[in-house]
């Protein structure tokens, strides 16, 4: 098996060796295999269609971007993909000075057979190209060389498409390059094509695009997103010497999976090797890289001059570097000194002067590389030349690494004002380090640091730094360090538990919270003694244990700290509101309300509670954000839309993460989706400005974002399947992570989604995942008006399948859940009247439906109305009361057009569209005289129907539309009875015309 070369990417292949058997004509080359991993092609699939189709359109391609980016990979790809006939080099810089190396590679295994037509003088000078006589010498021996191999390749492409693949074209030997261009400048009116990888820095255009077509197109290759980077960590088939996940069996954590990310900055190959290597990086200590890595990102340094090394080494160890840095920290000409790193693309230099090295690992790599002492050096020269005081703390920091309190000091203080988390966390470690463990400070700042690391991207850091503080001993007359106080060990346990709130997967030890109440008592330390009570009923909410959250819900409000109390009571007040008890959650909320409250500035993210415990309650401080996000979406509970306004125009922040959804599903109520569409693409921009909306969002998008993306793409589109995908991602996620409520509302969402497409099919899904929420809402003791909601559309879904029965088991179930507003009374009326429809009593149906349509038009809830002005229009339809039915329809269209409500829109649009092309067909007539039309089929007797008249069984038809063969025989019978026919052939007969 052929190995891979230390400077070769990681998926580079060898030249194929095609077998030839003599034949007369031109022999048929079969393309090589695609080394391509199967979880590596999603992330580049759009790439590959747009090469595909370059390469198609111009017959000549040049794929390029750093090394380690994926460009073989793709190459490769987009050869198979091609079906082409293959021949391929792959040249490496050490092989560069040997003369038509690449062209052996491309040629040499052809047999004689393929040789066979070339004219004798062509022929001898491409034997002796490919070493089998002497080499061509003359400038006669080259232009025949270079017409043996144009005829051959000519010749080949008669019978077959062929490709020539050259995959490194920077150190493609001369004499072959030359010979390149001149078929590149032939391949016009032929069958050749030809595709070319080229090594470039990130930023960098291809020095070598002369060697092929004029008007060849270059394709940069741009790192992978975090999603395509989950996709190629998660196959098998790489086998990680170190799977990137602590436990194999597990997926990457999204902080794993960021980390990865950030340090390969999207590189494939350097990902890869990290993962390999389980390299985690300790901002306490020096950056470092894996050897094999280090060695690969090295190499572009080997021969440069001590003073340019020197002068990379103090680029790399500056935060921000330079070029008046670099002077003041004693380089005379910095940028003449770096000139050649600037022309190998291991820098870059901005017109202000700022340096960028290509690759972050290249700063490690350099840091690694350097001596001890240098590096201290380096630090030191750094220190003196800067002028920010936080970036001299920590040069010193660095330059220093022995115990040190005066510099732990200055680092505490530089902590104090750094401008991000990352920073004050990178600061507060540096200062917990140098800390003298004989110091009385010495736990502060470990504990600090421990706070801190909840706040950064990594918080698993955290656990680390509470398990040292939870296991140092108590002190024994051995030790002369100080121990940590119970108090730091209370603290240092609340920060443990942090760390197990993102995801209910991961255990928490069994006696962790036990320990941790047991070490804080109520008279010693009632603050902590909340916070544990807090983090303990959130995640009994999150794991959907409704009775343990109530209770360590109400334990944590017996705190004096008013930011924890508010915290504690808005988690009881939303407990009590999923409850359906309203009344105990308004009584809460006043209790809320009373003290002065200050802001929390996340919603559920119980991994922030330790800054209740610090930050002073200032009086002037407005109700915290999570307050705030439970009143409103305690006044949609009720329908009250003024209400909920009222508090969201007293909203000090708008754009918090706990008032995001419910200021969407304000907007959205009050059919105002283009607030809806500006609230939430304002909050992604300043929350996640990384976030593609093209692609799918990647493992780590907060939930109530993904949830938010859903809820918009269900009400206002353009395209259902969209709403579809990102609801089905959700439930992946909650079921991923073991969140009951997130998983309860992303069922929701998709059961709603596929509820809204006429399909049976889609219908028969969305009943499947509305009685999967059922069950979960059940399991959780959810009685909300949500739950109403959904079981009103999970009435609506059975009973468009005939499932009649168990359609008013249901009904009767939501309607045990008392409404609590006009809204969730109409949707439920909604529900009622499409049962009564459906069980032959159209007048009835309609009367109520008349009723919803009123009721929600008062409450002005337009997309609401909308919703039951097509479920009153397609019940007038099919009772034949068409003129009514269009004046319906058009209405509900009207306010779907008006409030960009596009999927509810296409839906209406396919009932005008019955309306309009599939009349109904009067039932027999009874001589001359005139009976009633008897009503018209439903979208699901319809497709039944169809299904029967083409001959299939009751059986197949069951199975076809996902139903229980009980279902088919009471429909078809429901169908016998209203198209008045008796058997199969009949209702062939009859059908035609009543079928869309």
């Amino acid at each position: 098996m052929p190995t891979t070369a230390p400077h070769q990417d990681p998926h580079h292949f060898p030249a194929t060796r095609l077998p030839l058997t003599p034949a007369a004509a031109a022999p048929h080359l079969p393309p090589a295999p695609s080394p391509i991993h199967p979880a590596f092609a999603p992330a580049r699939e759009e790439l590959l269609r747009s090469a595909a189709a370059q390469l198609a359109r111009h017959q000549s391609l040049l794929l390029h971007g750093p090394a380690g980016i994926g460009k073989s990979t793709l190459a490769r790809a987009l050869a198979t993909r091609s079906g082409f006939t293959l021949l391929h080099c792959t040249p490496a810089e050490p092989e560069r000075h040997l003369p038509f190396l690449g062209l052996v590679d491309l040629l040499g295994h052809l047999p004689d057979s393929a040789l066979a037509a070339l004219p004798p003088e062509p022929r001898a000078a491409l034997d002796a190209a490919l070493l089998r006589t002497a080499p061509p010498t003359t400038p006669h021996d080259q232009l025949a060389l270079r017409l043996a191999v144009l005829a051959l390749l000519r010749t080949l492409s008669l019978t077959h498409p062929v490709l020539l693949l050259v995959d490194g074209l920077q150190w493609l030997d001369h004499p072959t390059a030359e010979l390149l261009a001149f078929l590149a400048r032939r391949t016009a009116g032929t069958h050749l094509h030809l595709l070319a990888t080229e090594t470039t820095p990130p930023t960098a255009t291809p020095r070598h695009h002369a060697l092929l077509a004029p008007d060849t197109p270059t394709l940069p290759i741009p790192p992978l997103t975090r999603t395509g980077l989950a996709h190629l960590l998660a196959d098998p088939t790489l086998e990680l010497a170190a799977h990137p996940s602590p436990d194999p069996a597990e997926p990457l954590s999204p902080t794993r999976l960021r980390e990865l990310h950030e340090a390969s900055a999207g590189n494939p190959r350097y990902a890869l090797e990290l993962a390999r290597a389980n390299h985690h990086q300790n901002p306490a200590e020096p950056p470092t890289a894996p050897e094999r890595l280090r060695t690969h990102l090295l190499q572009p340094l080997h021969g440069l001059p001590s003073a340019v090394r020197h002068a990379l080494l103090l680029t790399c160890a500056a935060s921000h570097p330079t070029l008046d840095l670099l002077r003041a920290a004693g380089l005379p000409d910095p940028g003449t000194i770096l000139a050649t790193p600037v022309h190998r693309g291991l820098l870059t230099i901005t017109p202000d002067g700022t340096l960028h090295p290509h690759h972050r690992l290249l700063r490690a790599a350099v840091l690694a590389d350097a001596t001890p002492t240098a590096r201290r050096d380096a630090h030191t020269a750094l220190a003196a030349a800067t002028p920010d005081p936080l970036e001299r703390a920590r040069q010193l920091a660095y330059a220093h690494p022995a115990p040190d309190e005066p510099l732990a000091q200055a680092l505490t203080a530089a902590a104090q004002q750094a401008p991000n988390p990352p920073a004050a966390y990178e600061l507060a470690l540096l200062a917990a380090t140098r800390t003298p463990p004989t110091t009385p400070a010495h736990w502060d700042r470990h504990l600090a640091a421990a706070q801190l690391a909840l706040t950064t991207p990594t918080p698993e850091s955290a656990r680390t730094h509470a398990h040292h503080i939870l296991r140092t001993p108590e002190p024994n007359g051995t030790h002369s360090a100080v121990p940590p106080s119970p108090h730091h060990r209370s603290a240092a346990g609340l920060v443990l538990l942090h760390t197990y709130a993102d995801s209910l997967t991961t255990s928490v030890p069994s006696t962790l919270l036990t320990q941790s109440l047991n070490e804080s008592p109520p008279t010693q330390d009632p603050t902590h003694r909340a916070a544990f009570h807090y983090w303990a009923a959130a995640r009994a909410t999150q794991a959907g244990h409704s009775t343990q959250a109530l209770h360590h819900a109400e334990a944590a409000t017996h705190t004096t700290d008013p930011q924890a109390r508010t915290a504690a009571l808005t988690l009881l007040a939303t407990l009590h509101t999923t409850h359906g008890n309203t009344p105990a959650a308004h009584q809460v909320l006043t209790r809320a309300t009373t003290p002065p409250s200050a802001r929390l500035a996340t919603h559920g993210n119980t991994a922030t509670t330790h800054q209740v415990l610090t930050q002073a309650p200032s009086p002037t401080t407005p109700p915290s954000a999570l307050l705030l996000a439970t009143q409103v979406t305690l006044a949609l509970e009720s329908d009250d839309l003024p209400t909920a306004r009222h508090h969201l125009a007293h909203a000090p922040r708008l754009l918090d993460p706990a008032t995001l959804l419910p200021t969407l599903r304000l907007h959205l109520a009050a059919g105002d989706t283009q607030a809806a569409h500006h609230h939430l693409h304002t909050h992604l921009r300043l929350t996640t400005p990384a976030l593609d909306p093209t692609e799918p969002p990647p493992p780590d998008t907060a939930s109530d974002t993904l949830h938010a993306l859903a809820l918009l793409h269900l009400h206002t589109g353009p395209h259902l399947s969209d709403a579809i995908h990102l609801a089905t991602t959700a439930v992946h996620r909650s079921t991923a992570t073991n969140h009951r409520p997130h998983l309860l509302r992303s069922l929701d969402l998709l059961g709603r989604a596929h509820l809204l497409d006429e399909d049976p099919a889609s219908t028969a899904t969305a009943v499947e995942v509305l009685q999967l929420a059922r069950s979960v809402g059940q399991s959780i003791q959810h009685a909300d008006s949500a739950t109403l909601c959904r079981l009103a559309a999970l009435t609506e879904g059975l009973a468009s399948l005939g499932e009649h029965t168990e359609a008013a088991h249901t009904l009767a179930e939501a309607k045990a859940i008392r409404p609590t507003g006009p809204v969730t009374t109409a949707v439920l009326h909604r529900a009622e009247a499409l049962l009564l429809a459906a069980t032959g009593r159209p007048a009835e149906a309609i009367t109520l439906l008349q009723s919803a349509v009123a009721q929600l038009r008062s409450h002005q809830h337009p997309l609401e109305e909308a919703a039951a002005l097509l479920a009153l229009g397609t019940v007038e339809r099919r009772a034949r009361r068409r003129a009514a039915a269009r004046t319906t329809l058009t209405q509900a269209h009207a306010l779907c057009v008006t409030h960009g409500a596009h999927p509810l829109r296409h839906r209406i649009e396919r009932e005008l569209h019955h309306l309009d092309h599939h009349p109904a067909t009067p039932g027999p007539s009874n001589g001359g005289s005139s009976t009633p039309p008897a009503p018209e089929l439903t979208a699901a007797e319809r497709r039944i129907a169809g299904l029967v008249a083409e001959g299939a069984t009751n059986r197949e038809v069951a199975a076809t539309l996902f139903l229980s063969v009980k279902t088919v025989e009471g429909t078809l019978s429901r169908i016998y009875r209203k198209l008045g026919v008796r058997s199969r052939t009949a209702l062939a007969r009859t059908l035609r015309p009543l079928t869309p």
